[in-house]
């Protein structure tokens, strides 16, 4: 019948979409290897490095200790090694975790890590948009995009994290199950301020949500948020706090100095 016509067509376009995402992840893939291949710098640097050197100092079992940040060229030893929280501590456990299990070194785990999480966002994606998945992601053909995921850095894992955050969030607008998609968005919160501290404005992003559906007269959903909010604020917390005592400040390094900036012009700029 016409319904039946109708899907079969509609299966056939969604293979036809699976089957563009997936050429272009691998020709995503390809390009990030060719760069890092034939790039003289391999596509490392400093905050690179550390990052590598954290997930080494992990598999050696000395924890999450680095070389000094102002003294890159010292060896690491117990006398120089200092707790590594000038970043969290997401990314180097994701390095370290893939090294383990693909018994690639430290610098090809990263490499994998980035791939592996821009595949996880082709998927998320093709949930998202389904037959117009791969428009969609063609976006990870942009040049800053290949080249923030070429180097040993962060982006790709986070930006994943943030389209987890932004698409549970819309899911507890549009669906029922909102205990579920709840859960997702503070799991998400907590992920990204684990790759990256700047994760931290999903607090902000919750306050605003719990807010507006106190404001709709959803006092339930509204309440939900709230306690999802102060169970990320408590990780978050918690996790500073650790920062504090083992560096002397939440994010390891202080970073605004009078030799930069005041918290005014940055503002202001942004």
């Amino acid at each position: 019948g016409p319904g039946g016509t109708a899907q079969t067509r509609g299966a056939i376009r969604q293979h036809r979409a699976d089957l563009f995402l997936l050429l272009l992840y691998m020709a995503v893939c390809a390009t990030i290897l060719l760069r890092v291949s034939v790039e003289e710098t391999r596509y490392l640097c400093p905050d690179s490095r550390y990052y590598m050197e954290a997930a080494t100092s992990l598999k050696n079992g000395y924890g999450f200790y680095i070389r000094d940040l102002y003294a890159p060229g010292v060896s690491l030893t117990t006398v120089d090694r200092i707790p590594f929280t000038a970043w969290p501590v997401g990314y180097p456990v994701l390095i370290y975790l893939m090294s383990e299990v693909t018994a690639l070194d430290v610098f090809w785990a990263g490499k994998a890590v980035n791939l592996l999480f821009i595949g996880l966002t082709f998927l998320l994606i093709r949930r998202i948009h389904g037959q117009y998945s791969y428009v969609i992601a063609s976006v990870y053909g942009a040049f800053t995009i290949l080249e923030v995921s070429s180097y040993t850095w962060s982006e790709s894992v986070f930006m994943f994290g943030l389209l987890c955050f932004v698409y549970a969030a819309t899911k507890i607008y549009t669906d029922q199950n909102r205990n579920k998609h709840i859960l997702w968005l503070l799991l998400a919160s907590v992920f990204m301020f684990l790759i990256r501290y700047i994760g931290i404005v999903a607090v902000g992003a919750m306050v605003l949500a719990s807010a507006r559906y106190w404001h709709r007269k959803e006092y339930k959903t509204s309440k939900q948020l709230m306690y999802a909010l102060l169970t990320l604020c408590l990780i978050i917390g918690v996790y500073l706090f650790r920062n504090y005592i083992l560096a002397g400040h939440p994010t390891g390094i202080v970073r605004l100095t009078k030799e930069m900036e005041s918290p005014a012009e940055i503002a202001l700029m942004a």
